[in-house]
């Protein structure tokens, strides 16, 4: 039975819910099988993990995995080159994710101890999205009950980029280290800088679950977190810091912290930085030219390229909401509240500077996806940054209302650009919905691109839902 204090949170939650959950669940559906990076593998680890096969090869239900060969990096074949007809169960197949921590494999397996075969790994999709928006949902209701602002809900839109949206669709740990990062912002945001409105147990109890998982999702999450660690640091006052560090509670969420990234790091993470540095000279490293070069290409990535990295938006789509992005990251940074203001500028310059200080031991290595949990954590400071403004009111819901509407059409350009690439080829015909090679196995390409702009439009409902029911916003 919920206490009346948590009731409102719940409530909030599922109108959050509402707002993130249906684009990326009609993402699951209509994206080709394995035409996400290195989906196939993951599928196998989780599969086999969660059996109690711990390192490669693994027994799976036979899934074809081999199959995405045919058109991965390749933009202009379609998918209907895969074969999806899955082996006999019991098959014993490898995987190139032995070396990752087993989090994200574990709880991406639940769901093929029942389910088998193509509507098993639809199944193990749909799973992942409902975790990723959930989680999502949560850090923006957390954010909400301390600033009581649209801007607020503006900050969470402008972060789930449409790139943000096709990680949190597919089996790849990226959405899961997205979504998870967002929690640590929010709630370390919180506890860094309380209300009356914070409940004290509810974030620090999110705060150390989230610092706690998140190491064990991705190999290069150790550094991530101590990155975002000391990004949300810079919001404390003196004050508030030497309050928090006679705080037994923190220190003992930043000690299991502390603990669960040296087991990450002394199992996984050591080796793999190790190697990475060790094999920098091979791999064109030890150059800041070659990642200042890299550095326009890694935010086109962050934003919006899919499949195998074989699957940009249009040209116009990225102009325009890169134009967009922009315009929303310069108002909050530099006339936005000037707390949370600074930091969002620090966590953008960081964000920059990461595939350029990288590039510089190694290079090609960092793909876009891999900073999406300082993107996140960016957008979601810009955010709050704007509700605690002293910009008009008139300007805030001018911006909030352009940046709501761009971000629907640039959501559905996007996906209409990826189903576009699988169907006809990426410079293939617009009219992919009359005829085509390829369309999604349960559904033709028309209905696919009806069931985005439904998800769409419920997603706008849920926004104006919660801009209306919550007494406090503007």
């Amino acid at each position: 039975m919920k206490t009346e204090a948590h009731q409102p949170l719940f409530r909030t939650w599922l109108k959050f819910l509402l707002v993130v959950l249906p684009l990326p669940l009609i993402w699951s559906l209509a994206n080709p099988m394995f035409a996400s990076p290195d989906e196939p593998s993951h599928m196998v680890r989780a599969q086999g993990i969660i059996r109690g096969d711990t390192v490669s090869p693994y027994k799976t239900d036979g899934l074809p995995a081999e199959q995405i060969d045919c058109m991965k990096f390749q933009w202009d074949v379609t998918a209907n080159c895969m074969n999806l007809n899955w082996q006999s169960r019991g098959q014993i197949q490898a995987s190139t994710t032995d070396d990752y921590p087993p989090l994200f494999h574990v709880i991406a397996g639940i769901p093929s101890v029942v389910f088998k075969g193509l509507f098993g790994a639809y199944v193990m999709r749909i799973w992942l999205v409902l975790i990723c928006s959930s989680l999502f949902a949560w850090s923006g209701t957390l954010l909400l009950t301390q600033h009581r602002h649209y801007w607020t809900l503006g900050g969470l839109i402008t972060a789930l980029t449409p790139l943000v949206i096709f990680v949190s669709s597919t089996v790849n740990p990226s959405g899961l280290s997205t979504a998870l990062a967002s929690s640590i912002w929010a709630s370390g945001i919180n506890i860094s800088r309380p209300t009356t409105g914070t409940s004290k147990i509810v974030n620090r109890a999110t705060f150390a679950a989230s610092l706690t998982l998140f190491p064990f999702v991705r190999r290069d999450s150790f550094w991530w977190e101590l990155l975002i660690l000391l990004l949300v640091a810079t919001t404390l006052s003196r004050s508030k810091f030497s309050e928090l560090k006679k705080d037994r509670v923190i220190l003992g969420i930043l000690l299991l912290a502390g603990v669960s990234m040296a087991l990450v790091w002394f199992r996984w993470s050591g080796d793999a930085t190790g190697s990475f540095v060790a094999n920098g000279a091979e791999q064109n490293g030890g150059s800041i030219a070659a990642g200042f070069g890299s550095l326009s290409e890694k935010i086109s990535e962050m934003i919006g390229w899919f499949g195998w990295l074989d699957s940009p938006m249009t040209g116009a789509s990225f102009v325009i909401l890169m134009c967009l992005l922009s315009l929303v990251l310069l108002v909050g940074a530099l006339g936005g509240q000037k707390v949370y203001a600074r930091t969002a500028a620090i966590t953008f310059v960081m964000l920059l500077l990461t595939p350029v200080l990288i590039g510089a031991i190694r290079y090609p290595y960092v793909q876009g996806r891999y900073l999406l949990p300082l993107w996140v954590g960016c957008m979601l400071i810009v955010g709050v940054a704007l509700a605690e403004s002293d910009f008009s009111e008139v300007f805030l819901k001018r911006l909030f209302k352009l940046s709501i509407g761009v971000m629907a059409l640039i959501q559905f350009f996007a996906f209409a650009q990826n189903l576009r690439r699988y169907a006809v080829g990426r410079t293939g015909t617009w009219k992919f919905f009359v005829h085509s090679n390829w369309n999604p196995p349960m559904m033709s390409n028309l209905v696919a691109l009806e069931l985005a702009i439904v998800a769409i439009v419920v997603s706008l409902v849920g926004v104006r839902i919660l801009v209306k029911t919550e007494a406090s916003l503007n």
